[in-house]
């Protein structure tokens, strides 16, 4: 049917019921496949912010009406597709039942022949351009990733990246924190380093003085979780802090 309309007519003075047949059904099966269409994971779908990185951890299958009445299942095994800015990620169906298909993605160009306007296309989700989070279509339940942070000296937290960021300490680090949005919570987890206790301070004034006053746990290899909310004009507040855990 092309990348755009249904297929048109052999001539434009044909007017039979057979002239009107096929496109008339693609128009049918446009209409069918997309009505409550259901996608569902037998596992977990995360996205990662900081790489465009789109997971689902197990078997994506996905539901939908026939033209005929029948309900189909297609399925996508377990694996991942990384996104750039304006690209989006879809399945074409297939009407067999129980059909393994592929993920595939494509970019968006407006004022030009649409690419996710085919009958059978389904259009999973799309990574916006300006905040490179994923917004889903079809998709639910998608969780955030952890983004991880490479230690050193000097560390800059860009909240813009992820909500929830994660390092294993191998310096004593001065954070800076970035890229915060009035009244989002944000989580840092801190891994202290398994040979050597490290010592992390922090650039920014967070909550007036108080950050200061707060450390994490000395012990080695044990994880440290760090709560912030941020506001505008008073910046990254901490509100909650969970020190010291070692995993058995």
């Amino acid at each position: 049917m092309g990348n755009n309309y249904h297929t048109l007519p052999v001539t434009t003075t044909a007017w039979s019921l057979a002239d009107f047949s096929a496109f008339l059904a693609e128009l049918d099966r446009a209409i069918t496949y997309h009505k409550l269409a259901i996608v569902h994971c037998d596992g977990r779908i995360h996205y990662n912010k900081a790489t465009g990185v789109l997971t689902w951890t197990d078997t994506l299958r996905i539901h939908f009406n026939r033209a005929d009445g029948l309900a189909i299942q297609n399925t996508v095994a377990a694996g991942n597709i990384t996104l750039a800015d304006n690209e989006f990620v879809y399945v074409d169906l297939s009407e067999t039942n129980d059909a393994a298909l592929s993920a595939a993605k494509g970019a968006i160009t407006t004022g030009a022949a649409s690419n996710f306007k085919a009958y059978n296309r389904l259009v999973l989700g799309y990574r916006n351009t300006a905040s490179d989070a994923f917004f889903p279509v079809y998709l639910k339940n998608v969780e955030e990733s952890i983004v991880t942070l490479a230690s050193g000296a000097n560390v800059t937290i860009d909240w813009s990246k992820g909500h929830k960021q994660q390092i294993t300490l191998g310096h004593d680090v001065a954070f800076t924190h970035s890229g915060g949005v009035d009244g989002e919570t944000y989580i840092l987890y801190i891994r202290q380093d398994p040979a050597s206790a490290r010592t992390p301070t922090w650039v920014n004034t967070i909550y007036g003085a108080e950050i200061t006053e707060v450390t994490i746990s000395a012990t080695l290899s044990s994880e440290n979780i760090l709560g912030f909310i941020y506001r505008t004009g008073i910046g990254y507040c901490l509100v909650s802090n969970v020190s010291g855990y070692v995993a058995p």
